[in-house]
Formats: C-alpha cells, structure tokens, sequence
C-alpha cells in the first residue's frame, strides 16, 4: 500500500470502538480523534466512563497514554457538546499540505449514539462550531500529555541548534532551529536523511532525552 493510501485508510477507519448506546461506558465513545501525516500519528478517543486514550508519535513508534478525567468533568464536557448545533458545523479545507502536516478525522456521538464527522487539516481554521470542538480536543489533548511528559528532559528546557534528542523510537535527531512562525521545531536525523517538524509543546513527548548538547560541541 502506498503512503498515500495508507494515510487514507487510516483517516477512513471509524472510532476505536462501537459507538451505539446505551452499553458499557468503559467502550461507549463519546469523542474521537485521529490524525495522521506520512510521519506521525494522533489518535484520541474520550469514553462515557472519563476515560481518555490517547495514542501519538511516529509512524510504527505511537506512545499509549491512557488518562482519568472525573464525573463533573466529564459531564461538563458532554453537556458543552450538547449545546453547539453539531448538525451546522463544517468540514474544514485548503490548508497547506504535506508529508509533515497532519489530516484529522473528528467524531464527536451524542448521548443516543447520533455520530457527527468532521474532518480537517491541522493548519485550518473552519468555522465557529469546529473551532469550539477543537479547543475540547485540545483540553483533552493536553490533560493526557501530562501523564506522558519524558522525566529526563525538563520543563524548563529551550532547544538550541545542534542539541541531539532521543526519540522514543530510538533514533537521534538534531535540532536545526524554530520554524518561521516560532511555533514548532525543525529537526534533522542523525541516521536517517530525514527532516521533522515538532510543535514545541509536543518535544517532552515525543522525544525522551537530551544525548548531547548542541553547545558542549
């Protein structure tokens, strides 16, 4: 299967598991992401039980994180969602494209198992009622990636040009500096004749540790 295909189908597959209540809240679903680019892959699922799974790295190297959120959280969420016209809200297109920039598919399933899809590039903007489901997704996105935040690099730490990183596949990439817009990281492999761009907020996560200092060298 080519690239492309490949992400297709991965864009294409439905939510992690059946959506149609009433059943056990610990597989009933109430939100779920997936994301992919020819590099990475992102895919969040919230269940009716405030369980948050989320699944994110590189291609054929995605870190598990799962995740509790409380009842009143939970509730929250759910009665936010209930109280935007899911039935109005459009897809989103003609974001800039390729290898590195992610295609997302957003379903989000209402209490009587109603299923609304979505679906975007993670560059667009879209209207109100995908911006709104957007910054959910983004909460959630966030209360997960603290459970998963890499202990050997610390909070504190800014990336100079020429820092090795450990990824959590194992490969080595050296940091070549921000991108224009100062929101990611440009990367280049050590091993591999490879580029990669990591939003700045995603480093802790997607690498584990510093091998060497771009300054020591």
């Amino acid at each position: 299967m080519t690239p492309a295909l490949l992400l297709l189908a991965v864009l294409a597959s439905g939510p992690a598991e059946p959506a149609a209540p009433p059943g056990d809240p610990r597989t009933t679903v109430v939100l779920h992401e997936i994301c992919a680019s020819q590099l990475d892959r992102r895919d969040l699922t919230l269940y009716a039980n405030g369980t948050i799974r989320l699944r994110e790295g590189p291609v054929g190297g995605e870190r598990l994180v799962l995740h509790e959120i409380g009842h009143d959280e939970l509730e929250a969420i759910r009665r936010h969602l209930e109280d935007l016209d899911l039935g109005s809200a459009e897809s989103a297109v003609g974001a800039p494209v390729g290898d590195w920039v992610l295609q997302c598919r957003l379903e989000v399933v209402e209490r009587d198992g109603t299923p609304h899809s979505l679906r975007f590039g993670d560059f667009d903007t879209g209207g109100l009622v995908l911006a709104d489901l957007r910054r959910v997704v983004a909460s959630l996105l966030e209360s997960a990636r603290k459970q998963a935040l890499s202990a050997e690099i610390p909070a504190s730490y800014v990336p100079v040009a020429g820092d090795r990183l450990e990824r959590n596949d194992g490969n080595v990439y050296e940091v070549v500096g921000p991108t224009s817009d100062g929101k990611a990281i440009e990367l280049r492999g050590v091993d591999q004749p490879i580029s990669i761009f990591i939003e700045r907020s995603q480093l802790r996560i997607e690498f584990r540790r510093v091998v060497e200092s771009g300054e020591a060298r």
